[in-house]
């Protein structure tokens, strides 16, 4: 059996005239690679345009490109060594034609960076060392091409390598080596030259052969994106392409978002002896799940371990070819795999202008053919893999209408890149000021934060700090880790959070709030409270809250008594005095501190400084525990419970994300946001009946009034 061949991709880039096409058709000369027949070719087309034959012309793909005298078309080359084949993309080194450098280079996995040491280093090579970085290609030489103009002088050559050593690691970009050339007369292409006997390294081919190739597509972790599920007598397959790794009968599996954690229970096929136990990178497949889940397309299937991320805030590198140029607060379409998610351009931080090459801090748009740094906020969680971890789920396009306008590369989640910046414990508040240069506000209009809120959050910081100590009640949601966050960073191990767990408390989200402390870096302490056992609470009272209550803060203060914290604060906002809330009445009754409340802060308020200060809970929908479910006097059970978390669970799986699931005895009153009314249609209704029938209820039923906090409320009036 004859073993396949190793490919490497790799790019070539460089300014105009500097060698580029000289260097690879000399490369292809060399090593034996040019297809019968071209250089005859060559020779004729030189031949009518009165020239000499020229090694460049070798890569020329339309006689158009002698004419104009520059390379127009990313064109692909195929050469190859004793060690394996290379597949070299010469893309063009002419401003006009970036955009198509840029799609050259996202292919290849190392770059060769061209240039002339008659000329020096030139604006435009630099900012193809800049393209290199933003396309995260770290396998990098630099050829010092035309020695032959400046005699093959190692002084000269020495600093060609420093000053460009000094840019690229501002970059982040680190040449594995510096090789000086001749490609005209083949100087240390494919032999070591007796020219430059001051150079002791490797020639260019050598070099080539030492690069390690990335591990191969199958060999990465698991990334299954789901194309649909087609139901077939009992059974649900999933179908869909594997994009890397591999997957077999028996594996545990997780789905993304969501966080669902199952079994593959087989790999279908339509002809039995087909049939496979194992799957791999490439293959289009199609598999059935040991737990009954609503799966959706754009779903992505990976090991438990190895998950790939998930998030809806995301920093990423983009090239722009729209016909409109790509604005903030605009929304597009981005694709990723078989996602599809609304998008809008949250911020640009850098542009680099096609026509002049000028990098312009914080523009207000991208133009046609410009390069980008920006951040995109998802409507809903995309799952992706970092592009330098992953290039099949890092990698998406935007559309703008119905035309695609761009494609770009992740970097990481935003909140992972702007966790370096987060204020710390005595940072004051800072100066926002209006860049004229570049007519952006450089804070507040970035992060959507007020004035006003931000004096709220130094308020709130310098109570926290004069308390020295505290216990937090600490839930998970938008106000309580807010609160959480501020106290850690001020007090660091003088602060803890406490999460109480029972039947009332989600599993889901005391997994998330577990999750969510770490990310904050503060200590976090699991109790278990008993209110179902306290006959006051299960019977359900409109008062059931001031019970609940009483229980955790009476815990929480023996805790702060044990530690010697002074005070226990709770997450309650200036706008929780507008609704019934017994809990309150208990924590006044404990000496609870509620300092949201003290200084002022509303809802709204909190979630933009939670977005502010990076949490991921800022945009979080409203969570109150499970009871809140029940109708007053309406008996509370843990069987109860179960059902409607389980009830949750399942309408969340199929995307929903903001819903409560009301107890009215064999009826099941489903909430949810009018704006999703038009995602409970069709095969997704039935779907819905389907599960809560077989919970237990009877009859299910979608409230019109839509969702809304302290529904339950409403009844208080006929109560009274």
């Amino acid at each position: 059996m004859v073993q396949e061949r190793q490919i490497l991709r790799i790019v070539v880039v460089g300014h105009v005239d500097h060698g580029k096409s000289t260097l690879i058709g000399r490369l292809l000369y060399d090593t034996k690679s040019l297809p019968e027949g071209a250089i005859a070719r060559v020779k004729r087309i030189a031949k009518e345009k009165g020239k000499l034959f020229e090694y460049a012309y070798l890569l020329d793909a339309l006689e158009e490109e002698q004419k104009q005298g520059i390379t127009i078309d990313t064109t692909q080359i195929q050469f190859f060594t004793a060690k394996r084949d290379y597949i070299i993309i010469d893309a063009p080194g002419h401003k006009e034609f970036l955009k198509n450098m840029i799609s050259g280079a996202a292919s290849a996995e190392a770059a060769l960076l061209i240039i002339d040491a008659n000329e020096g280093i030139r604006e435009q090579s630099k900012r193809h060392g800049y393209i290199l970085s933003l396309l995260g290609i770290q396998k990098v030489y630099v050829i010092v091409n035309k020695m032959d103009l400046i005699q093959y002088s190692e002084t000269e050559f020495k600093k060609i390598q420093a000053e460009m050593n000094q840019f690229l690691s501002n970059l982040h970009v680190y040449p594995l080596k510096y090789i000086p050339v001749s490609a005209f007369y083949g100087e240390n292409l494919t032999h070591l030259s007796g020219k430059m006997p001051w150079y002791q390294g490797e020639t260019v081919l050598q070099a080539l052969d030492l690069l390690e190739k990335e591990e191969g597509l199958e060999n990465k972790p698991l990334r299954f994106p789901i194309q649909d599920v087609y139901k077939f007598d009992q059974r649900r397959i999933i179908a869909g392409r594997i994009e890397t790794g591999s997957l077999k009968v028996g594996d545990e599996i997780h789905i993304a978002p969501g966080n669902k954690i199952t079994k593959v229970k087989s790999i279908e096929s339509w002809m039995p002896g087909d049939r496979k136990e194992v799957v791999t990178a490439g293959m289009s497949v199609g598999i059935t799940v040991e737990d009954e889940f609503f799966n959706n397309r754009g779903e992505v299937i990976s090991h438990v371990i190895a998950p790939p991320e998930t998030g809806d805030l995301l920093q990423a590198n983009i090239f722009w070819l729209g016909k409109e140029a790509l604005e903030t607060k605009r929304t597009y379409k981005l694709k990723l795999n078989t996602q599809e998610v609304e998008c809008e351009i949250q911020e640009i931080q850098r542009v680099i202008d096609a026509s002049t090459l000028e990098t312009i801090e914080y523009p207000q748009e991208v133009k046609l053919n410009d390069v980008a740094e920006i951040t995109i906020h998802t409507k809903r969680s995309l799952t992706f893999d970092r592009f330098k971890d992953n290039q099949s789920t890092g990698r998406f396009v935007l559309v703008d209408g119905f035309d695609v306008s761009g494609g770009g590369i992740i970097i990481d989640l935003a909140r992972n890149i702007a966790a370096d910046n987060t204020p710390a414990e005595d940072t004051p508040v800072p100066d926002f000021t209006v860049d004229k240069k570049s007519t952006r506000t450089t804070g507040l209009e970035a992060s959507g934060v007020t004035e006003a809120s931000l004096a709220k959050l130094a308020s709130l910081r310098e109570q926290l700090k004069a308390m020295g100590s505290v216990v937090v009640a600490y839930s998970g949601g938008v106000d309580s880790a807010f609160l959480l966050k501020a106290a850690a960073d001020v007090l660091g191990n003088n602060c803890i959070g406490v999460t109480a767990m029972s039947e009332t408390y989600p599993e889901s989200e005391l997994k998330a709030a577990v999750e969510v402390a770490k990310q904050i870096g503060a200590n976090h302490l699991l109790i278990q409270t008993a209110e179902l056992a306290n006959e006051q609470f299960a019977c359900n009272p409109v008062d059931r809250c001031y019970y609940c209550k009483s229980e955790l803060f009476a815990k929480l203060n023996r805790i702060a008594e044990e530690k010697g914290f002074k005070y226990v604060l709770d997450g309650a906002n200036a706008d929780d005095v507008r609704d019934y809330r017994p809990g309150m009445r208990a924590g006044k009754e404990k000496g609870i501190r509620s300092p949201l409340q003290e200084v002022g802060l509303h809802k709204q308020e909190i979630r933009e400084l939670s977005r502010y200060l990076n949490l991921s809970t800022w945009d979080k929908p409203s969570c109150a525990c499970l009871s809140s479910r029940f109708p007053y006097g309406h008996r509370i059970t843990a069987a109860k419970l179960s059902q409607i978390e389980k009830a949750e669970n399942f309408l969340r799986e199929l995307g929903l994300k903001d819903l409560r699931v009301r107890y009215h005895d064999q009826i099941a009153r489903i909430e949810v946001p009018r704006t999703d009314f038009p995602l409970i249609t069709g095969h997704i209704l039935d779907l819905i009946v389907e599960r809560l029938e077989g919970l237990g209820f009877v009859y299910v039923t979608l409230d019109l009034k839509g969702l809304r906090s302290g529904s339950m409320n409403e009844a208080l009036s006929q109560l009274n």
